[in-house]
C-alpha cells in the first residue's frame, strides 16, 4: 500500500495542471460523461505501436476529467504495454467499437464511464472468449460489472458509511439518522448501504420515487424527508435525481429550509455556483490511474481471466468542504484541516 500512495502522490503533483476538479465539466457520472466540449484524449504526436508489447485499449469519452486517469495510465503501463484510445462520441455505434477492436486486438480493456461500459457490454457478451476488461469512473458499477463477462471494476461512489462518518467527525456533531432518495430499481443498492451504515450506530431513512422522477413526485418525498427528524442527508451519484431541473426546483429549496448538512458525491455541488451540498469524497482520478494499471497487471497475472474481488473500493480518494455552511452547522474551524480541498459559498 505504502508504494501505491508514493506513486500516487506524485503522479497527483505531476499532473495537478490537467486534473481538473471531477465534475465540473460532466457532472455527476452515473449514466455517461458527454461534456459540451470535447476533450482530446489521444497523445498529439503518437508514437508508432510496438508490436512486441501487448496492447491495452481504452474506452472512454472525451471528457476533462478522464485526460488524468488516461496520462496515468500511459505513465504506469509504460514500459509493459502498448496503450491506444477509443473515443466514445455521441455518434459512436457498437459496431463502431467492435471494428475498432478487431483491428487492434488488446489484450485487455478498459471501460471508462456507463458510456463505454453499455457501448463494449453487448460484444463482450457475444464473445466465445470475452476480452478482460477494468470497469472505472462508472456509477451503480456493481450492477455494470455483473452484467461485462471477465471484468473487474473500481466503484466510483465512496459508500455512505465513510462519507457520514467524516462529516460527523468534521461537524463534531451526532449524525444517528440519515436520509437518502432513490429511485425504483435501486433496492440493492440502498440496502448494501444501510447494512454498512448500522456498523457505524447510523439509521438510513430510505424513501423511493419512480424511476422518471417529476418535480412533483420528488417534492412529495423531500416534504417526507422534512419529518422525519433528520441529522444529514446522503446523495447517491444519480444524475436523473440531480438533473438541473430537480436541483433548481426542488433539491436547492429543500436544503435551504431543513437546513441539514448534505453529503454529495461530486464537489460540483459542494461549490458556490450550486450551493447545495456540504461535502463530498470523490475517488481521485490519478489515483484511479494508478489502482487501473495495477489491476491490468494482475489481469495479466492471471492469464487474462478476471479473478478475485470483482469490485475494488477506490484506494484513492479526495474530500471537498463547503467551509460556509459547515460553519453555519457549527463545525469547529479546526477540523477544517481534515479536508483536502475547501469551498465557500453559502444557500
Amino acid at each position: 500500500m505504502s508504494a501505491f500512495y508514493g506513486r500516487w502522490r506524485l503522479r497527483s503533483q505531476l499532473l495537478a495542471l490537467a486534473c481538473l476538479m471531477l465534475g465540473a465539466a460532466v457532472g455527476p457520472l452515473s449514466s455517461g460523461c458527454h461534456p459540451s466540449a470535447s476533450v482530446p484524449l489521444t497523445e498529439p504526436h503518437p508514437l508508432p505501436r510496438r508490436s512486441q508489447l501487448p496492447l491495452i485499449t481504452v474506452l472512454a469519452p472525451e471528457a476533462a476529467p478522464v485526460v488524468p486517469l488516461v496520462a496515468t495510465l500511459r505513465s504506469e503501463l509504460a514500459s509493459d504495454f502498448d496503450l491506444e484510445v477509443i473515443a466514445v462520441r455521441h455518434e459512436t455505434s457498437v459496431s463502431d467499437v467492435g471494428a475498432a477492436l478487431a483491428k487492434q486486438k488488446p489484450s485487455a480493456v478498459v471501460l471508462v464511464d456507463n458510456s463505454a461500459v453499455q457501448l463494449y457490454r453487448p460484444l463482450a457478451r457475444a464473445a466465445l472468449h470475452p476480452l478482460p476488461s477494468v470497469i472505472v469512473m462508472s456509477s451503480f458499477v456493481d450492477r455494470l460489472q455483473a452484467s461485462v463477462p471477465n471484468s473487474l471494476a473500481i466503484a466510483f461512489e465512496t459508500p455512505a458509511v465513510t462519507t457520514l462518518s467524516d462529516v460527523r467527525s468534521i461537524l463534531a456533531r451526532p449524525i444517528t439518522r440519515a436520509g437518502v432518495v432513490y429511485r425504483e430499481g435501486f433496492e440493492s443498492f440502498v440496502a448494501r448501504e444501510r447494512a454498512l451504515l448500522l456498523k457505524e450506530k447510523i439509521e438510513l431513512v430510505a424513501l423511493e420515487v419512480p424511476a422518471d422522477p417529476s418535480v412533483a413526485s420528488l417534492g412529495r418525498v423531500l416534504r417526507r424527508m422534512e419529518r422525519e427528524h433528520l441529522d444529514a442527508m446522503w446523495l447517491s451519484n444519480d444524475n436523473v435525481l440531480l438533473s438541473q431541473k430537480l436541483l433548481s426546483n426542488t433539491w436547492v429549496p429543500f436544503a435551504k429550509k431543513t437546513a441539514l448538512p448534505i453529503v454529495v458525491g461530486v464537489p460540483a455541488l459542494v461549490q458556490g455556483s450550486v450551493p447545495f451540498g456540504t461535502y463530498a469524497a470523490v475517488p481521485d482520478t490519478v489515483g484511479l490511474g494508478v489502482q487501473t494499471a495495477d489491476l491490468i497487471y494482475t489481469l495479466q497475472k492471471s492469464g487474462w481471466r478476471a479473478e478475485g474481488p470483482a469490485v475494488q473500493p477506490p484506494v484513492a480518494v479526495k474530500t471537498y468542504l463547503n467551509v460556509t455552511l459547515a460553519r453555519e452547522l457549527g463545525a469547529p474551524p479546526e477540523n477544517e484541516k481534515r479536508v483536502d480541498v475547501l469551498l465557500e459559498g453559502g444557500r
